[in-house]
C-alpha cells in the first residue's frame, strides 16, 4: 500500500478551490425511512460514470432496491442511477448513472454556449491513490441539516486496520464534524477522494471504494 505523504493544511485560497469544487460534486436523493422521507447525501467520482454513498440510505432494509435512484446536484443537474454492488458491510454502494439530465438553466444558458469551454454539467472527485496516513489533512464536504456551505476541517485522528492484515486500513477515524453528513466525501489536501462518512466521526477510505470499483471491471 502507498502511504500518503501529507503535504500539510492547504493555504485559504488553495482550501477555498477544494471546497468549492468538493461541492459541486456532492448530490442528494430521496432517502425513506421508517419514520419518514429525508435526504441522503452521495457524490460523484471523477468521469461521472459512478455515484458513491452509503449502503444503508438506500431503500429497502437489507434487501436493497437496486433503484432507479436520482440524484440532484447543486446546480440542478440530475443523474438517474442504478445500484451496481454494495459491500457486504452495507457502509459502501456503487451506482451506476444511466442518465445525466442538466437543470433547465443550465441548458439554456446562452453565454456558456458561445464560450469554448462552458462549465461541465458534471464535477467528479478523483480517488486518491493512496493510503492514509496520522495526522493528515481531512476535508469533510455536504450536509442534510440545511446549511448552506457545510464544510469542515479535521485530521486523521486513528486508523482502524484489517484484524488478518496489520497494513490495511479498513476505517478512518476523524475529528472533522460528519454528525449529519452519511455518506459524505472527505478530501485530503489535494482535493482527492480519501474516504466517505460511514457515521459520525468515521469514515471508508478511498481504498475500499476502488476495490468495489474494480470488482466491477
Amino acid at each position: 500500500v502507498v502511504k500518503e505523504v501529507p503535504v500539510g493544511m492547504p493555504s485559504e485560497a488553495e482550501l477555498i478551490a477544494i471546497v468549492e469544487r468538493g461541492e459541486q460534486a456532492v448530490a442528494t436523493f430521496s432517502h425513506v425511512t421508517r419514520q419518514d422521507e429525508t435526504l441522503g447525501l452521495a457524490f460523484v467520482l471523477e468521469g461521472g460514470a459512478y455515484v458513491v454513498t452509503n449502503g444503508s440510505l438506500l431503500r429497502g432494509g437489507e434487501d436493497k432496491d437496486n433503484g432507479p435512484y436520482v440524484m440532484t446536484l447543486p446546480n440542478g443537474t440530475k443523474l438517474t442511477s442504478k445500484v451496481a454492488v454494495i459491500s457486504p458491510d452495507q457502509r459502501i454502494a456503487i451506482l451506476n448513472v444511466t442518465k445525466t439530465e442538466p437543470a433547465p438553466a443550465a441548458a439554456k444558458n446562452i453565454l456558456s454556449d458561445l464560450l469554448s469551454s462552458p462549465a461541465p454539467a458534471v464535477v467528479g472527485l478523483r480517488l486518491s491513490a493512496s493510503d492514509l496516513t496520522l495526522g493528515q489533512t481531512l476535508i469533510a464536504v455536504g450536509s442534510t441539516s440545511g446549511a448552506e456551505s457545510p464544510v469542515t476541517v479535521g485530521l486523521v485522528s486513528s486508523l482502524v486496520r484489517d484484524e488478518g492484515n496489520a497494513t490495511s486500513t479498513v476505517a478512518v477515524k476523524t475529528n472533522a464534524a460528519t454528525s449529519d453528513n452519511l455518506g459524505a466525501p472527505l478530501l485530503n489536501a489535494r482535493g482527492e477522494l480519501s474516504g466517505m462518512t460511514f457515521e459520525s466521526g468515521s469514515a471508508v477510505p478511498a481504498r475500499l471504494i476502488r476495490s468495489l470499483i474494480d470488482s466491477l471491471k
